[in-house]
């Protein structure tokens, strides 16, 4: 009986190792839902190799207008705000001209199968006065994640 026990936790041991060896090596991205499932897709998108062309596989550019209660300007998104920018990608507010909208930009993802995961993001943040550099993930207003540099 004492030997049983003793042999149980090599074995998991040596069997969970296997598994990290096998994980590693396949994809070093991961999520585990609920259920046990583990779901190890990627999109991987490297906005300096070529900014249109990436942004054209799985990214679409926002162009719709967008109001918030209490604020006393709204805002339009413009495709023109999304641009190739020093060998990388530029997403820009433009400056208010001092009516009508506030020209922004922004991305999305065309994907529609993304239910879980983990996001890791690498980008140049501006160090101009004023900027507000951001990473949301959006479903509806009370499904959504917020990363902010001000």
């Amino acid at each position: 009986m004492v030997r049983s026990l003793f042999i149980a936790p090599l074995a998991i041991a040596v069997a969970s190792a296997a598994t990290l060896t096998e994980r590693q090596s396949t994809c070093a991205c991961g999520y585990k839902d609920s259920t046990g499932a583990v779901w190890r897709e990627s999109i991987v998108s490297d906005f300096t190799a070529g900014a249109e062309s990436v942004l054209s596989q799985n990214y679409y550019k926002f162009t719709w207008q967008e109001d918030h209660a209490d604020v006393p300007y709204g805002m339009q998104y413009s495709a023109n705000n999304v641009y190739a920018y020093n060998g990388g990608l530029g997403i820009k507010t433009s400056a208010f001209p001092g009516s009508g909208r506030v020209q922004v930009g922004g991305i999305g993802t065309t994907r529609e199968d993304i239910l879980y995961g983990t996001f890791r993001m690498r980008a140049t943040v501006p160090k101009v006065p004023g900027v507000c550099f951001g990473f949301f993930t959006y479903k509806s207003d009370t499904q959504e994640a917020d990363i902010g540099k001000f």
